[in-house]
């Protein structure tokens, strides 16, 4: 019996797995440096100030993704640099607002505290407050006996400014 037709077809059919199998796909480049992390413009600021010796301050504890939103919309438009720390943990971890739980804590410059305190504050006026007071109290009862846990609407989520020693101004919601 003759090898040479069976090694022909099969020296064949490697080479023709082989073209299909490297030639046409993409080469991988060599591994680059990393990729530095971008961060949003004034989160960016936020950070070079601290790199530059500017201290931080923990300004407030937001609990609520649409004040989060709000806030970092106003901030920017002030154009105060900030860094919002577990800025998802609002969004996984829902229910009562509970700190260190499912908060998002709002950090600024030292320098920028009183702008930041009255654009809190004036956000806190402004919020639509709930006249839907019995009715929750209604659905949180049910919510703790079904399920164990009661769920706060999205506009009732407080936001808790954390001012500096010997201030004594407070905002009632």
């Amino acid at each position: 019996m003759n090898l040479t037709t069976p090694i022909i077809v099969s020296i064949a059919i490697i080479i023709i797995a082989f073209i299909k199998r490297y030639i046409g796909k993409p080469r991988v480049k060599p591994v680059e440096e990393k990729k530095k992390e971008s961060y949003p413009e004034m989160e960016e600021a936020f950070f070079e100030g601290t790199k530059n010796g500017a201290s931080g301050y923990r300004v407030a504890n937001l609990y609520n993704q649409y004040d989060i939103m709000f806030i970092k919309s106003l901030l920017q438009s002030a154009e105060i640099p900030y860094f919002i720390e577990f800025e998802n943990m609002s969004r996984n971890k829902g229910g009562l607002a509970i700190s260190s739980y499912n908060n998002a804590i709002l950090n600024i410059l030292d320098d920028d505290y009183d702008d930041v305190i009255q654009i809190l504050e004036e956000y806190k006026k402004s919020r639509k407050s709930d006249n839907l007071r019995g009715k929750e109290r209604i659905r949180n009862v049910a919510e703790i006996v079904i399920g164990g846990w009661a769920m706060q609407s999205p506009g009732s989520a407080p936001i808790e400014i954390k001012y500096k020693r010997n201030e004594g101004r407070r905002i009632q919601e």
